[in-house]
């Protein structure tokens, strides 16, 4: 037998992975959501590693604070880094924040054009966050810093979504720093623009901002100054806006915001902070493709407020006289996701709230219910049993979650909401309950849930103390996960704890099958004002 040949010899010894379709890796790893399981990807092969590097540098946040040493010294030419960055890395966000992952004086540089593989598309979304008080308190050792981040900011060719972070009050201005960022956005395919401020923008920044166009999606936080809803923007971005976030309506009137929304039709995520609660269901008149809504209800803009019954619609026939029949009020958009954040004096709640959500609710589809709701006297809001009913008239079918947060239900109420609600998925609430199995019995009929997040108030026998820790233990969340065989529930969480079960493939000697466990591990929960 002749010797063989070198391609022979690579044909035979194939590298692990190697006839692996490249094309199928993104799809794949595009189900990651932890950093750490991109890394260990990219350590697996040159392939993997190709692959995986965009989804883990695809954003940067900048409040990780990194002990690792710099990679470029502030001396460096900007040019060099660049180079640096693009032969080892295909992606990377843009960012500048001090001691922030592993360049804390270096510029972060977004992904540029760097001639993405025709076999998979490179993560959607690229960002870039700019703080100013980086700008501000860098500038002794590096008075360059502003000027290098906008050389660096316009060879991101790939950015989508930029962030203007200036939450330092003060008077000193900073239009021109923004105006000069602005500038060079113009140049880039900017999809995502977020602006948060302490101060006013004032009229010259806003004059240039609202030249931009092309956006869908828009987030103006402004503390200080007129309230900025989009006043002469909403005309040009209403044929690609569809995400929206205003911060500060109060004290606008309703006939400018509503005039405002309704050149936006395109919308489907609405937030709108301090905005009068008897203008919303008009504002949603005019959005017939919104699916969420994040609102407030508040006492101070909703004392007039009349609570009627939820709107009823009757479908029109082309032999109706429409002489004789009066027009019909625009239908409202089905909503996919309401929240709701309010405040009340006591602990009997706002009144007239419970056919307020009704009301911007009328029509079957929603699948998320948040309130976000707290008392002044330290209470618990509760919420009337009649809200649930009618809630599950129209919405019976489709309801997925209900989080209420730190808002009061009896168990008759967790047991009507599981029983109202087949496809209930996620429960978050606040109860009272002598036992673990008083709860157990009024989540029976949830066959779907897969997480339930409670504050228990335990009702104490023969007048002691109860405490959660001498009364739900691991073994009930596993009982309770376990409670019957086509349980799906997996996350529990009770008070300041949270117990998590999987199943798990036990090891077994040679030659014979493993075993599945259920296995629930205990940690601390969530913050509870994560929202």
């Amino acid at each position: 037998m002749g010797a063989l040949t070198h391609c022979e010899l690579r044909a035979r010894f194939r590298a692990p992975f190697q006839e692996l379709p490249v094309d199928i890796l993104p799809p794949i790893l595009s189900h990651l959501t932890d950093r750490k399981d991109w890394h260990a990807c990219t350590l697996v092969s040159k392939t993997f590693g190709r692959m995986a590097t965009p989804f883990l540098y695809s954003t940067l946040d900048s409040r990780v604070i990194s002990k690792v040493s710099l990679l470029f010294n502030s001396d460096c030419d900007l040019q060099t880094k660049v180079k640096r960055c693009n032969a080892w890395i295909r992606g990377m966000a843009f960012n500048e924040e001090r001691d922030a992952l592993a360049f804390p004086k270096g510029v972060w540089i977004s992904p540029c054009n760097l001639g993405t593989p025709s076999l998979y598309d490179s993560p959607p979304t690229t960002r870039a966050r700019t703080l100013r008080a980086v700008h501000r308190g860098m500038l002794l050792t590096y008075p360059n810093i502003t000027r290098d981040t906008l050389t660096a900011l316009s060879l991101c060719t790939n950015l989508r979504s930029m962030t203007w972070i200036d939450d330092i009050s003060s008077r000193t201005s900073t239009g021109a720093k923004l105006l000069a960022f602005l500038d060079v956005l113009r140049t880039l395919p900017v999809r995502e623009l977020t602006i948060r401020t302490h101060t006013d923008l004032g009229e010259e920044v806003w004059s240039q901002l609202i030249t931009l166009t092309g956006l869908r999606k828009v987030s103006i936080w402004c503390m200080e100054g007129p309230p900025r809803v989009l006043q002469g923007w909403s005309g040009p971005l209403g044929s690609t806006l569809t995400h929206l976030e205003l911060g500060r309506c109060a004290g606008v009137p309703p006939t400018i915001l509503i005039t405002v929304l309704s050149q936006l039709p395109l919308l489907k995520d609405l937030r709108l902070k301090g905005a009068p609660a008897t203008s919303i269901p008009t504002i949603l008149t005019f959005l017939p493709n919104l699916e969420s809504l994040d609102t407030e209800y508040l006492l101070s803009g909703s004392g007039s407020y009349y609570n009627q019954r939820p709107r009823s619609y009757r479908a029109i026939s082309l032999d109706d006289d429409e002489d004789d029949e009066e027009p019909e009020e625009p239908p409202l958009p089905v909503l996919r996701r309401l929240t709701v954040r309010t405040s009340s004096m006591d602990n009997l709640g706002p009144q007239k709230l419970w056919g307020w959500i009704r009301e911007l609710v009328p029509r079957p589809g929603l699948e998320t219910f948040r309130l976000h709701a707290f008392t002044f006297n330290m209470g618990y809001t509760g919420i009337p049993r009649m809200f649930i009913l009618d809630l599950a008239v129209a919405h019976g079918l489709t309801l997925r979650e209900f989080i209420v947060g730190d808002a009061h239900l009896t168990l008759k109420d967790v047991e009507c909401l599981c029983s109202k609600f087949p496809k209930l998925e996620t429960l978050n609430c606040s109860l009272a309950s002598p036992d673990v199995a008083s709860i157990v019995d009024a989540i029976s009929g949830a066959k779907n849930m897969q997480t339930l997040k409670l504050q228990v108030n335990w009702i104490p026998n023969g007048g002691g103390v109860a405490t959660r820790s001498s009364i739900f233990k691991l073994e009930d969340a596993t009982n309770m996960m376990l409670r019957s065989d086509d349980s799906k529930l997996r996350t529990i969480s009770i008070g300041h704890k949270q117990y998590t079960g999987k199943w798990v493939l036990q090891e077994s000697e040679a030659g014979k099958p493993g075993q599945l466990k259920f296995v629930v591990s205990e940690d601390v929960a969530e913050d509870k004002w994560k929202t």
